[in-house]
């Protein structure tokens, strides 16, 4: 969950990426082994400025746009407050959800009983992210503070 407009987060998902593929095969394993993998980065805030709830990327020719690298990474990018259009009810109750609204859907209570749980554990929290990794993050934002 992004809650801060983050100008590196292509690059975080790059490095969440290669983070994912490292523990998919073991060295000296063939290619064939990785399987698809997924990043996707829930943001409160449209990263791209063009008012979409959902920007997907995969690796494609830019001589050729019709040619995809196929190796199976996708990244996906969420914009809680971007425009509902052409999204399914469960999507839209997901997205009003991440915005902080209130929202009935089954679906959506079930992963906030699942949030409310996991927050009471600290230890998941560093499992998606470095220690230094998150030591960068907060020395930045104590520079940013400072400064303002």
């Amino acid at each position: 969950m992004q809650t801060t407009v983050n100008s590196d987060l292509g690059k975080r998902a790059r490095y969440y990426q290669g983070m994912i593929d490292l523990n998919l095969i073991n060295r000296g394993e063939p290619y064939s082994k990785l399987k698809k993998a997924f990043g996707v980065f829930i943001c409160l805030d449209d990263l791209f400025d063009v008012n979409r709830s959902i920007y997907t990327f995969k690796n494609l020719c830019l001589e050729d746009n019709y040619i995809y690298l196929n190796d199976g990474s996708t990244e996906v990018f969420v914009n809680a407050n971007g425009s509902r259009e052409g999204l399914a009810e469960a999507q839209v109750a997901i997205l009003d959800y991440v915005a902080g609204k209130a929202t009935s859907d089954i679906l959506t209570l079930r992963i906030n009983d699942m949030v409310i749980n996991a927050r009471a554990k600290e230890q998941w929290r560093t499992e998606y992210m470095t220690l230094l990794q998150r030591d960068r993050e907060k020395y930045e934002e104590g520079l940013a503070e400072g400064r303002a």
